[in-house]
């Protein structure tokens, strides 16, 4: 079974981007798997379940159609390449098939990839906010510990 140019160079870029948002090791370990066998073909009913399937390339998420203003801030219509990740096409705009892939999917990648480092970064802010917000949160719930004890040997005396 052979694939088009243009399911294929969807499907490429149907996987990169779900290794762009995998959460663990393991599932970006399993994509990997799964575009292998796209690339080398050899996976009959694989390539058969991807043909049959029909899924637009956008996200699906309310969160993502929308980049958020920070990343509007930080410049994101002018995508920067970044290094090709192990086991993924050279950027910008060919797969390993040697395929070309459309600017404007190319750009929007670019751009999902600096919101994902945004929102990676969001992330890691937020956490030591709430880190230092709750170490400050014990330190007085130690002084008003402290001052209820000297109230109450006040109030003895």
């Amino acid at each position: 079974m052979q694939l088009d140019d243009a399911s294929t160079v969807s499907r490429l870029v149907a996987f990169e981007y779900k290794l762009l948002v995998a959460a663990s090791k393991k599932d970006t370990d399993d994509l990997k798997k799964q575009i292998e066998m796209l690339k080398s073909g050899s996976n009959g009913h694989f390539t058969g379940a991807l043909l049959s399937e029909k899924k637009p390339l956008a996200p699906q998420h309310s969160s993502m159609e929308e980049p958020p203003s920070r990343l509007s801030l930080l410049g994101a219509a002018a995508p920067r390449p970044g290094p090709p990740s192990e086991g993924s096409p050279s950027w910008p705009g060919t797969t390993a098939l040697g395929h070309q892939i459309p600017a404007e999917v190319v750009d929007q990648i670019e751009v999902l990839k600096q919101q994902l480092r945004v929102y990676a970064d969001d992330f890691a802010t937020e956490r030591e906010d709430r880190e230092s917000n709750q170490a400050e949160k014990e330190k007085l719930k130690e002084k008003l510990d402290a001052v209820k004890e000297q109230l109450h040997a006040l109030e003895q005396q």
